[in-house]
């Protein structure tokens, strides 16, 4: 592209900023930008001193854009090759700086100036004016204090304090390390308190309070620190990483708040006290929370939240709550409703770091820059009402007159109307059917079986700016009885029959135990159900983990809609799109027809993804966007659909360590452990063998039509003394074939069990019978085990060693400690 000034071409590429050099158009706007439509590169925008480039991921269908132009609204609308159009707004996402901005290193002091942290990058904003300086360590945050200076916190120089912030660039910094009360460099949270004490929370756990010469211990948290706050109470909270949850400071009492106490996620990123006294917590992968100093509300995607990686919060001048996200944009609130900006609304990235507030506008701190979306208010969104659909569509919506034999199910189909909101946030009610007002994404509701009588269907829209609908739109039905009436009143109460029995089949009372391990299981499983988070339940093989997933379905709002189940394991990957969304005929060869993929069979209810350790790295890539966005796209289709589901997953691997050795995506166990349940394995609980052994023996009497009269004098012991490698399944298994080789209105005696478990249990005995102590018994196995292995190896310690698990140099200084001589 060149650009002639009157005297001279001046000639742009993709060395000084093009984004491609294969240039198919050039447009001019209204005012005076140039831009430039290029042929695999996206567009690139000219504003006479900077050049700016967008392409996919900042939003645009695809690279290829053929032509481009303005509408009256200020919108850019950019024509592609194949994918149809994309839409850009730059007067609602004024991009202030390219900078990145750290987490948590965005701040606005008292004169109305921006602070941002760039990673190594101090800069500031006054107006139009932009200065910068280096600092030695990676910025985490940011504090402006009410005497005019400024703090910094990095993640391993310490603190930095500039006392004047009008003097910044010309001053040297104070540095605080260890040598000035900070146990630990890494310093990813600072605080003002409302006394004009600076706190800093550290990596190591510990918050130190500033006493004006150094940094004092005041507490200590579990883990890293990532958030401080002081609440209007005085009281200092501490959010951190992993398995810190939240600690709160109050009068020298440290109070601790975990997901043992209600929190759905341990990983707290960021702190905020609204207006209204309300603690609200965003937590890394397990949603908001809203604390009101006695219960914690959750919000996650039932409740309309569009991505659970909450990373920051910020809250306006009206009241509105504006959550940052890692991957899914903006959510605001306005304490009823959820609405969310993305790289599809024009946000240059969906990655937002830091909010700042101002009167007029929301400030985002993003890793590909400040970005200022104003306030600006809009006009509410009309919406209307596209068709009913029962028995068949219905077009003219005046009056729909409908029998019981049409209402099987009847789709209700609306859109609102905002060019600027790429996703209308939805209410609807159908009066005479539902007590309040439901909310939805998607551009449809669903009803089933509705009963004789009149109802009246309304619904709005919301749009990005959290603006209703001014007049709800409506239509309004008659339902009357059918002449078939009675016959389908038949099929539906076999239908529920069935539904009961399924139900009670995965009932709680069949998950066995009274162990106070079992106990927190059984808390963990009702929190699951009422808050319809991403299950991840693991435990070793046998543990009951698939009945535990099916008790929390059959239990939950869902369990009327289908549990879908898939064994990850065996998914071949060049089949891994086909099977879990749906692909239209002639996507592929072989595509005959349309066919349903596994997400879209499951709509309303559950998926239960089987040994989701052992997918596939390219079925993982599939499984991410499910999880972030509740959205799939069919194979041979270019746009996304909404879903909605629920997601538990199972595992017998420590998926922390699959990803540590790569073979397990770590973005994807973040979204699946939203709500983890571990079970234990019956070696750990063999206080709930005599109840387990008689819920199978019940069981296998009722199988095999015979009367067990019980159990033999000595049975249970054995049974507990045994280390039940297969767990809970394989004490079933063992009961039943026990049960099996028993007689009719006979006691289950120890020989009908295994050898192997009679001759651990006789072993056991015996090391219990003796009146050595604890450390001579284990010697004395010790020392026999390892004489008997050695002359299986014919005295070879290497061969030994091996046998045993042991390093050589382990053995040798073992025999020499138990004195073994005949080695």
């Amino acid at each position: 592209m060149s650009c002639f000034d009157g005297t001279v071409f001046v000639n742009y590429d993709t060395s000084n900023g093009l984004t491609h050099n294969e240039v198919w158009g050039l447009f001019c706007d209204t005012k005076g930008r140039v831009w430039a439509s290029t042929f695999g590169g996206g567009v690139t925008c000219f504003d006479k001193t900077t050049l700016f480039s967008f392409d996919i991921d900042d939003g645009l269908l695809e690279n290829s854009v053929s032509e481009i132009m303005e509408d009256s609204a200020g919108s850019y609308w950019f024509c592609h090759t194949t994918t149809g159009l994309s839409r850009f707004d730059p007067e609602f996402f004024e991009v202030i700086t390219p900078d990145p901005v750290a987490e948590g290193g965005f701040v606005k002091d008292a004169e109305n100036r921006l602070w941002y942290g760039s990673f190594y990058q101090l800069g500031g904003i006054d107006g139009d004016v932009t200065a910068s300086c280096k600092l030695p360590g990676h910025i985490m945050a940011l504090v402006a204090d009410r005497k005019g200076g400024l703090w910094v916190g990095t993640w391993s120089t310490g603190l930095f304090h500039y006392p004047d912030r009008n003097a910044l660039w010309n001053a040297v910094p104070q540095q605080f390390t260890h040598k000035e009360g900070i146990t630990e460099n890494r310093a990813p949270a600072i605080l003002e308190d409302l006394a004009g004490r600076i706190w800093a929370g550290l990596d190591s756990g510990e918050v130190c309070r500033f006493d004006g010469k150094r940094f004092r211990t005041v507490f200590r948290h579990p883990f890293g620190i990532n958030t401080l706050l002081e609440d209007r109470k005085g009281r200092i909270w501490a959010g951190g990483w992993l398995n810190g949850g939240l600690s709160c400071w109050e009068n020298g009492t440290l109070h601790r708040y975990t997901s043992e106490t209600g929190l759905p996620s341990d990983s707290v990123r960021w702190l905020l006290e609204s207006r209204d006294s309300m603690l609200w917590i965003c937590l890394l992968g397990g949603g908001i929370i809203r604390y009101d100093g006695d219960t914690f509300t959750s919000y996650s995607f039932t409740e309309g939240l569009w991505n659970v990686m909450a990373a920051c919060v910020c809250e306006d001048r009206v009241g509105h709550l504006w959550f940052g996200t890692e991957g899914g944009g903006v959510q605001r609130f306005d304490g009823k409703n959820f609405q969310v900006l993305t790289r599809h609304d024009g946000l240059i990235s969906s990655h937002v770091t830091a909010i700042v507030g101002q009167d007029d506008a929301i400030l985002f701190g993003i890793k590909r820059g400040i970005t200022r979306y104003p306030l600006t208010g809009g006009s509410p969104p009309p919406i209307y009402i596209q068709q009913v659909i029962a028995d068949r569509p219905y077009l003219h919506l005046d009056h729909i007159d409908l029998t019981t034999a049409a209402t099987d199910r009847i789709v209700f189909q609306f859109r609102g109307l905002c060019f600027h909101t790429s996703r209308m946030r939805y209410k609807y009610r159908l009066d005479g059917y539902d007590q309040d007002w439901q909310a939805t994404w998607n551009e449809s509701a669903v009803y089933e079986h509705l009963l004789p009588g009149d109802y009246r269907f309304e619904v709005m829209a919301i749009n990005r700016d959290l603006q209703y609908s001014p007049v709800p739109t409506s239509v309004t039905l008659t339902v009357r009885p059918d002449p078939r009436d009675e016959q389908l009143t038949v099929l539906r109460t076999e239908v529920e029959q069935l539904r009961r029995q399924i139900s009670r089949k995965y009932h709680f009372d069949d998950i066995i135990g009274k162990s106070s391990a079992m106990q927190q299981v059984y808390g963990l499983m009702e929190k699951a159900i009422d808050a319809g988070l991403t299950v991840l339940i693991s435990g070793e093989t046998g543990t009951g983990k698939e009945l535990v997933a099916k008790a929390i379905h059959y239990h939950s709002n869902r369990r009327n809609k289908p549990l879908q189940e898939l064994n990850c394991g065996a998914i071949p990957k060049e089949l891994t799109a086909a099977m879990l969304f749906e692909y239209r005929k002639g996507a592929f060869t072989g595509a005959y027809e349309d066919t349903p993929g596994l997400f879209e069979a499951a709509e309303g209810g559950t998926i239960l993804l089987d040994e989701i350790g052992e997918m596939s790295m390219e079925a993982q890539v599939h499984l991410l966007r499910v999880l972030q966005e509740q959205t799939i796209q069919r194979v041979g289709e270019t746009h996304l659909r909404q879903v909605d589901l629920r997601i538990i997953a199972i595992t017998n691997r420590d998926l922390e360590e699959e990803v540590r050795k790569g073979r397990f995506r770590e973005d994807l166990f973040y979204r699946l452990s939203v709500f983890p349940i571990v079970l234990p394995a019956l070696r750990n609980r063999i206080e709930d063998t005599p109840v387990l052994v008689k819920h199978f023996l019940n069981g296998a009497s009722e199988r095999f039509c015979k009367n067990i009269a019980g159990l033999a004098s000595g049975v249970i012991e054995m049974l507990q003394q045994y280390r039940w490698p297969g767990n809970v399944r394989e004490l079933e298994n063992k009961v039943y074939r026990a049960a099996a080789l028993a007689d009719d209105e006979t006691l289950l005696q120890t020989y009908h069990f295994s050898l192997r478990i009679a001759r651990e249990s006789v072993l056991a005995a015996e090391m219990a019978g003796t009146q050595e102590g604890y450390t001579e018994a284990v010697n004395r196995f010790r020392k026999q085990y390892i004489e008997h292995v050695l002359r299986e190896c014919g005295g070879n310690r290497s061969e030994a060693a091996k046998r045993l698990d042991m390093y050589r140099p382990n053995l040798i200084a073992l025999i020499k400690k138990l004195d073994i001589r005949d080695a």
